[in-house]
């Protein structure tokens, strides 16, 4: 049986974000988010149309963007 963490049970906790709600997140509209993840510094993934970006991808770019 698998165990899961306390960040599967907080609900705050999202496994995917839209580009939307990183761009809300950011302050940045979301042509900039698209364009961040074109240029492959914010990897995503496609579900059908929808684009959808890890909880994990989405830490690791905020920490190389840290200044």
């Amino acid at each position: 049986m698998a165990q899961s963490t306390s960040e599967e049970k907080s609900p705050r906790f999202k496994p995917f974000f839209t580009v939307n709600e990183l761009a809300a997140r950011w302050g940045m509209s979301a042509r900039h988010v698209r364009r961040e993840i074109e240029s492959g510094a914010l990897q995503a993934h496609r579900f059908g149309k929808s684009i959808r970006i890890a909880a994990e991808s989405v830490a690791i770019y905020e920490a190389t963007r840290r200044t």
